[in-house]
């Protein structure tokens, strides 16, 4: 699922160079259905990082975690199912990335 690297996105200021800190991008396709696309920079001597997707009242929905991962920018393929492999409803979804500790939490929309 995790870490497919890409080439630089074409955000304005982002070489493709690996950041001094972590981003959350915004996911795309939003709104979405069946999946999106979540990127994110992982920084230079990150040690913790984990992906998180909530549903609005908070319920986890999916988490990804690694350990030592190799800085730069990656990404996450989500096709709107839970942990347990079941789609989820057409609704908000919120995601988290904390590195370190450092969280970023942004918002999406599947459309059914």
């Amino acid at each position: 699922v995790l870490l497919n690297r890409l080439a630089p996105t074409g955000i304005p200021g982002d070489s493709g160079e690996v950041n001094a800190s972590a981003r959350l991008l915004q996911n795309s396709p939003n709104p979405f259905n069946p999946e999106t696309a979540i990127s994110f920079v992982i920084p230079a001597g990150a040690c913790d990082v984990e992906l998180s997707i909530y549903s609005v009242s908070g319920a986890l929905i999916e988490r990804w975690n690694w350990r030592a991962p190799i800085p730069g920018l990656a990404h996450v393929r989500w096709d709107g199912r839970s942990r347990a492999g079941a789609r989820v409803a057409s609704g908000v979804y919120f995601y988290r990335l904390s590195v370190d500790g450092q969280l970023s939490t942004r918002k999406m929309v599947l459309l059914k």
